[in-house]
């Protein structure tokens, strides 16, 4: 008897302490509602001491983490892993914020972007080592509200752009690009999980928007003009897209209150630039959730792609908080043509066609666009070398982007502008991109033997920042 109560005992003891040393996370709580960012907070104390860096601490030093799942109950999907830079620290809590709405993706089909909709899940958080190994975890159920609730059956709503004279705006335009490889031949071919570490190629710029004019019929004349501080990145090395007190591309556009473009560039003096859409096309009727509409968007990627005009068709698919606004949720799939080269033009695209699809927030009682996220897809060949650097900082990292799949564009010589005044402009024109510090290699040969299939993605995110 005595021995049944020790081993009883003991069982409560290792109970006990398994309980004791369980993360607490203060948020979210228990059946807590919760939309767009989801705050997580842990106290402090729980995590290890060399969880959060010190300054002086360098950089390469491995650390703790902390990973996340999120799904229905024993479903969960990996969603995030997390260091201590990542999180915000005020006093003994340190917390940690979620995007409920960014794309995750199931193991089993990688290359499939899935969305979170309302509903109950359950989120897991695990502390690991810097080796990896679990060392503690905690579960907490909640349910997700993105969606704004409307009356059954709902009214009618007209999307289009409120601008204002003198009225500006600043969006931030980021681009990410991954490569997945081509597996298996023939039917029974598919997409494997991503190559190159992703590739790290990055751009980053920001665009403003002032309103110069307002016409009638709601027609607005707006400048365009693309930031200084743009830059393209490659596993953390940068280059400048414009050199320090060169020029930046800008131009005069004129668009419709539903987005249309009139007049893609209105003076000759800035004809040779070009710049993405920032406004989305809108229907000129009153729409419900569900009803669609043709649209098109002239996209840029600064930096990466050339100007590729989509085409196709948009659709109301409900409303949505997002960045705290009750916003339009509009899907649209495109198709184009385009040939892309990137990383020294060793990772090329094997068909003009692209494929596009964006998710657009649209602010509709405030008539902004608030976020919209444009994902293109295309296949490619991937050469021996694609995704190594060269050189040194900067080198061999970025080229510009070119139309033909034989050779690249040929560096832009800066040209002396015209003597007549055509236009608002004063400065002169130089090109829009770094120039090339490298060719694209020869040295890993060309071959079919010796390159990979895949398919490349860019992700395109426009934010309003202000």
């Amino acid at each position: 008897m005595q021995r049944l109560f020790a081993v009883w005992f003991l069982l409560w003891v290792i109970l006990t302490a398994e309980q004791a040393s369980a993360l607490t996370l203060l948020s979210p709580l228990p059946d807590q509602v919760v939309r767009e960012y989801v705050k997580i907070s842990i106290p402090i104390k729980e995590l290890p001491p060399d969880f959060i860096a010190s300054k002086d601490e360098a950089p390469d030093k491995g650390r703790p983490f902390l990973t996340l799942y999120i799904g229905e109950e024993g479903q969960e999907n990996f969603v995030a892993a997390i260091s201590g830079d990542a999180g915000i620290v005020k006093g003994d809590i340190v917390t940690f914020y979620w995007d409920s709405k960014a794309p995750y993706r199931d193991p089993k089909d990688p290359k499939v972007e899935r969305y979170y909709k309302d509903g109950r899940y359950t989120l897991r958080v695990q502390l690991h080592d810097s080796f990896g190994k679990v060392m503690d975890s905690a579960e907490v159920s909640f349910l997700l509200r993105n969606k704004i609730p409307r009356s059954n059956p709902a009214p009618a709503v007209w999307l289009f752009n409120r601008l204002a004279y003198g009225e500006s705006h600043t969006y931030r335009v980021r681009a990410f690009v991954q490569v997945f490889e081509t597996v298996g031949v023939g039917k029974s071919s598919g997409i494997g999980l991503p190559i190159l570490g992703g590739l790290g190629l990055t751009s980053d710029c920001k665009v403003s928007l002032r309103v110069e004019d307002v016409r009638p019929d709601g027609i607005y004349m707006l400048r365009l003009k693309m930031g200084e501080e743009g830059f393209v990145s490659s596993f953390g090395k940068r280059v400048r897209l414009f050199q320090p007190g060169e020029p930046t591309p800008e131009l005069y556009r004129l668009v419709d209150k539903f987005g249309n473009v009139i007049k893609r560039n209105m003076f000759s003096r800035q004809a040779k630039y070009s710049i993405t859409d920032i406004l989305p096309v809108l229907p000129r009727f009153g729409v419900k959730e569900g009803d669609s509409w043709p649209s098109k968007c002239n996209l840029k990627v600064e930096g990466i792609t050339d100007t590729i005009p989509l085409t196709g068709t948009s659709l109301l698919d409900s409303f949505e908080w997002q960045n705290g606004r009750e916003c339009a949720k509009i899907l649209s799939s495109w198709t184009g043509s385009s040939a892309i080269a990137i990383d020294n033009g060793r990772i090329r695209s094997t068909d003009s066609t692209i494929n596009a699809n964006a998710i657009t927030y649209f602010a509709y009682k405030t008539g902004k666009l608030v976020r919209s996220e444009i994902t293109l897809e295309f296949p490619a060949i991937i050469l021996p070398g694609a995704g190594q650097l060269e050189g040194a900082e900067g080198a061999g990292v970025i080229t510009q982007p070119y139309s033909e799949l034989t050779s690249p564009v040929s560096p832009t010589v800066p040209e002396p502008m015209m003597e007549e005044p055509v236009g608002p402009y004063t400065g002169r024109r130089t090109s829009s991109y770094p120039t090339p510090s490298t060719a694209p290699s020869t040295e890993y040969g060309t071959g079919v033997e010796m390159s990979k299939k895949g398919v490349v993605q860019i992700r395109v995110v426009m934010q309003l920042e202000k």
